[in-house]
């Protein structure tokens, strides 16, 4: 019985780490696609202004 019980807790511990490992990755991709965002949003006022930096 208290195989079991060590079992299913190894188990559920992880489950836990692979969904806090999983809640990072998408935080990560989140931020990267803020960062492209701003970036191309700062280039579109650069051309619009006429002051293009290469």
């Amino acid at each position: 019985m208290n195989n079991v019980i060590l079992s299913i807790i190894a188990k559920i511990s992880s489950m836990d780490a692979e969904s806090k490992q999983l809640a990072a990755q998408v935080e990560a991709q989140s931020l990267l696609i803020s960062a492209l965002m701003l970036g191309h949003r700062q280039g579109r006022r650069r051309i619009g202004t006429g002051k293009q930096r290469f």
